[in-house]
């Protein structure tokens, strides 16, 4: 019987950890902050490079105009994972990507 209440209090102090991750920022079950935070493999860069091409394509090949253009670059300017022209997250090429209109910063840093 003892060993009835220990397990019982054992799983209530399991659940209560449990909870509190899951609400934490930084749950381990919150995959959007994990990927947000990690670099993009080379075969995955290059799988998003051909989505996003496709979806140019299909928006006839519209692109933002200068000012959005500029606005977006200025707020990479001082990313810090900005290196020279490429973002180390989505290891996009910063300058061309920044004329998709459908294409956002990994970050979410950048306007709609």
């Amino acid at each position: 019987m003892n060993s009835d209440l220990e397990n019982s209090a054992m799983s209530d102090d399991a659940r209560d950890s449990n909870a509190e991750a899951a609400r934490s920022p930084l749950a381990p079950s919150d995959a959007t902050a994990q990927t947000r935070a990690s670099p993009r493999s080379l075969v995955g860069a290059a799988a998003a490079f051909a989505a996003s091409m496709a979806r140019f394509a299909a928006s006839g090949f519209k692109m933002v105009d200068e000012t959005l253009h500029q606005l977006r670059m200025n707020h990479c300017e001082p990313c810090e994972y900005r290196h020279d022209s490429q973002c180390s997250l989505c290891r996009c090429f910063i300058d061309k990507k920044a004329w998709l209109p459908h294409e956002d910063c990994p970050l979410g840093r950048w306007p709609t």
